[in-house]
């Protein structure tokens, strides 16, 4: 193989895999994004149940409080 071809390949092979490793980096990016906001959401949802049944002491609080959280995440499209 001349020095042109062995260019020309190293240069293909070098593009390919730029453009394959911008779209990897693109992907996880969008997933940080996507996971941040869910973060946020289950924090939310976290505090407005223990802010309407801040008792812990009795199970039937504890079960209230799961039902506010869940409903709190169905709310915001995500699923709890």
């Amino acid at each position: 193989m001349g020095t042109a071809n062995m260019r020309l390949l190293a240069l293909t092979i070098g593009f390919s895999a730029a453009v394959f490793l911008s779209q990897a980096w693109a992907q996880t990016e969008q997933r940080s994004a996507a996971e941040a906001e869910r973060d946020a959401i289950i924090h939310s949802c976290v505090n407005q149940a223990h802010r309407e049944y801040p008792q812990t002491t009795l199970d039937e609080f504890l079960q209230e409080r799961t039902y506010a959280y869940k409903a709190c995440m169905v709310n915001a499209g995500q699923q709890p």
